[in-house]
């Protein structure tokens, strides 16, 4: 449900002003909340955990304002027998939630993130990324295997899906348990048109911790090298 931490973030804001403060970051176990940015008017940057490597930082984001909020399998979790059961307890059934392994999102104030993270984590992989989606706001999904939406989207034959998330906001460069981004993803699938298109808007053949994206293609069973020219240029 929606924590007491959501609450006093959505709050925190207004709080800050009317005591003068103007800039500042406040984290709430997690979630952020944002009073302004820099006095020199650069961003805070904020790191994403990756569910199951807690220790790095799976994405990175720049704020300005509002909030952002994670909700997650992995802080609050407790494993039996090899499974992991989450804290987040879904209200019809009782049991806890087999979802992503962290959700996350960016709104106007930290209350309403908290809320659309916690809900896109209830509502499951597949009816949580719709919901997600259809809400408009940036979010950032993350499965077991530290999969997002793009690294799916990667395979699809047209890259409208693709193109929706990035208009979302959707990280480009994110890196699975596999080391691999969207754009190796792509490429190991010879999913050219995907490979175009993720290159056009700005994803990096060799993104920091990840297998470089030839190598991806070097797996392709037979060579293609019109694909191969697109990620040499």
């Amino acid at each position: 449900g929606l924590g007491l931490d959501q609450h006093v973030g959505g709050r925190t804001p207004a709080t800050c002003r009317d005591v003068g403060i103007v800039h500042g970051m406040v984290d709430l176990g997690g979630d952020l909340s944002v009073v302004g940015a820099h006095p020199d008017g650069s961003p805070w940057l904020a790191g994403i955990k990756a569910p199951r490597e807690t220790s790095r930082a799976f994405a990175q984001i720049e704020l300005r304002g509002g909030g952002l909020a994670t909700s997650g399998d992995y802080e609050r979790a407790v494993i039996v027998d090899g499974r992991r059961y989450s804290h987040i307890v879904d209200p019809v059934s009782g049991y806890p939630v087999e979802s992503f392994a962290s959700v996350s999102v960016v709104a106007d104030n930290c209350l309403v993130a908290g809320a659309a993270s916690t809900l896109g984590m209830l509502l499951g992989l597949r009816a949580g990324y719709d919901w997600l989606l259809d809400l408009g706001l940036p979010f950032l999904c993350i499965d077991a295997d530290g999969n997002t939406p793009l690294h799916f989207a990667a395979l699809s034959v047209r890259a409208i899906v693709a193109a929706l998330l990035c208009d979302a906001g959707a990280a480009l460069d994110p890196v699975n348990r596999a080391g691999q981004t969207p754009l190796a993803v792509a490429s190991e699938a010879a999913n050219w048109e995907l490979v175009r298109f993720l290159l056009e808007r700005g994803a990096k053949a060799e993104a920091a911790h990840a297998q470089p994206v030839l190598i991806a293609a070097a797996s392709i069973g037979e060579d293609d090298v019109q694909g191969i020219k697109l990620l040499l240029r």
